[in-house]
């Protein structure tokens, strides 16, 4: 069994770490906590890995490490914070957006219907016309066929009068 030292840190403090980190933090990961998971990953998978691990320390004492560790922890949850905020940002920007459009579409939606029923108002006026106009043609033809008749008649009667009188 491998055993993992983090400048001078045992397991049992390592694991309470990173459950102490799960419960403030929620979803971040830290260095301690890849360092350990990709070791156990990768190490145990060679075949020339000595019992022990030791990862040598920078910092000079537990304090210091955790210190770096909590600075790095702000620093990680202030952008995520800040990410979060120009997300939520953007979705009430995209309401904002979708609430205009949908108005305008709605607008332009019953200018449309408005000017349907306009269109559909002279459709009928222009039937209307039309059966007017086309009575009056016909009309206007009758009329034109009984003066065609009338005129026949009286040229005839005239043509029969001419030669009569002469």
């Amino acid at each position: 069994m491998l055993h993992f030292s983090l400048c001078g840190l045992d397991s049992i403090t390592i694991c309470m770490y990173i459950e102490l980190k799960f419960f403030v933090c929620g979803f971040s990961l830290s260095l301690i906590m890849w360092t350990r998971f990709i070791l156990g990953l990768f190490l145990p998978l060679t075949t020339d890995v000595p019992e022990t691990v030791a990862i040598k320390c920078l910092w000079k004492s537990k304090d210091e490490i955790f210190r770096q560790l909590l600075n790095q922890e702000t620093l990680i949850r202030y952008a995520l914070d800040k990410k979060i905020h120009d997300l939520v940002n953007d979705v009430f920007n995209m309401k904002e957006n979708i609430v205009k459009k949908e108005n305008d579409m709605q607008s332009k939606f019953e200018a449309l219907k408005k000017e349907n029923q306009e269109l559909s108002k002279q459709l009928q006026e222009s039937k209307g016309e039309y059966v007017a106009l086309k009575k009056e043609i016909q009309t206007l033809k009758a009329n034109f066929q009984n003066q065609d008749n009338v005129t026949k008649h009286i040229s005839g009667t005239l043509c029969l009068s001419i030669i009569i009188t002469f």
